[in-house]
């Protein structure tokens, strides 16, 4: 069998509205068709917190790793009526099943599984609401040939780097195909600058994080001193100056002597 997603290459930048995409391929003839699509993902920070008094406080932080930045499954079937060797076989387990197994998560220790499911699930539906987490089963309609085409809208947080595709035909409850792909999605502009910057060149990345920082403190500095400065103007009765600068004077209100006697004609 043979999958694709197209267009192969997307370019992001900071105005990304989303991409379409065209998810086509071929099956052995009567199977049903299971894809996957992800990217890879690295920890994330999440804070738990509890009632205090009035207040709403952070009572702990802990860090969730092992989940996929997007994970979208497409099915022309329903996933959970799967038979567990080959729910195994894929990791589909249906209701973001696979996610809530491979999750790990830690505070000061790991958290036992228990434990972790809240912040799993916490995170899952986060990442649904931003369109990166979708199952859609019985989406897909192979047709008696076995082909297949899909198209879907790719979400506007759609990570940068190399998105996996894995697809897996299924016919009498046993797996008689695999195929794969993959596309890449590259960053441009201003962002997709900084971010390769940030990633083969981390310390000059930092030394300009750095200058920023300064450049922008010294400007901070120089605005409020400028405030300031007309601020005791305005209080003294005299014409503003910044950092500097000097500052205008009142015209003198002495009269100028002027010469006396008779001039010589």
């Amino acid at each position: 069998m043979y999958v694709q997603l197209s267009p192969d290459i997307i370019q992001t930048s900071a105005s990304f509205p989303g991409a379409q995409a065209n998810l086509s391929g071929q099956v052995p003839s009567g199977s049903q068709v299971f894809v996957k699509i992800l990217a890879k993902g690295g920890p994330v920070s999440l804070a738990e917190k509890g009632r205090q008094g009035i207040f709403w406080l952070n009572q702990r932080t802990v860090r969730v790793s092992g989940l996929p930045s997007l994970y979208v499954v497409l099915a022309s079937a329903n996933i959970a009526a799967l038979p567990a060797t080959v729910q195994q076989e894929t990791g589909l387990y249906g209701n973001f099943g696979e996610l809530v197994r491979s999750a790990v998560v830690t505070g000061n220790t790991r958290l036992s599984p228990a434990e972790s499911v809240p912040f799993v699930q916490a995170l899952i539906d986060i990442n649904k609401q931003k369109g990166l987490y979708q199952e859609r089963t019985a989406e897909l309609d192979p047709a008696p040939d076995g082909s297949f085409s899909y198209s879907f809208v790719l979400p506007k947080d759609l990570p940068a780097g190399q998105i996996l595709v894995l697809a897996w035909a299924v016919k009498d409850g046993r797996v008689v195909a695999t195929g794969q792909s993959s596309l890449s999605v590259q960053r441009v502009g201003v962002g997709g600058y900084l971010s390769a910057m940030a990633q083969n060149q981390a310390v000059l990345y930092g030394l300009l994080a750095l200058l920023a920082a300064v450049l922008a403190g010294v400007g901070i500095n120089f605005l409020f001193c400028g405030i300031e400065a007309l601020n005791k103007s305005a209080s003294a009765g005299r014409s503003p100056s910044w950092p500097g600068g000097t500052a205008g004077k009142r015209r003198s209100t002495k009269p100028v002597p002027r010469p006396t006697g008779t001039p010589h004609r």
